[in-house]
């Protein structure tokens, strides 16, 4: 069963989501882990993974979950976060452009909901 949100909810968590996919966001936060917040709250509203650009950037994640990020890197061994963070680099650059233009295109999307819903 879904919870719907009054409007002062709503906009709060559209923003946070749209905040995610906006480039100028927390450039300390690389694509990689920027995708996998950006699923998470996808999928709290319910919205449709079947739309192109959130299916590239699950691509993304897809192709890089076994990279550690965050506090998962807090048991990791030095010299194997130091082998992990050059691939990691590696999948930065390669995905840069689609997940640019990922992100544009899901903010174009958000923008035609009409009704948000969280569940």
């Amino acid at each position: 069963m879904a919870l719907y949100l009054k409007i002062e909810d709503e906009f709060e968590l559209v923003s946070e989501l749209v905040s995610l996919l906006s480039e100028h966001n927390n450039p300390s936060m690389d694509i990689i882990e920027r995708s996998r917040l950006i699923i998470k709250h996808w999928h709290a509203f319910n919205l449709s993974d079947e739309i192109e650009d959130f299916v590239r950037i699950t691509s993304i994640d897809s192709q890089t979950d076994h990279l550690p990020k965050g506090t998962a890197r807090d048991h990791w061994n030095k010299e194997a976060l130091a082998v992990m963070d050059e691939e990691s680099e590696e999948y930065e650059q390669e995905f840069m452009d689609v997940f640019k233009q990922s992100c544009a295109g899901l903010i174009g999307y958000l923008c035609k909901v009409d009704e948000w819903e969280i569940g």
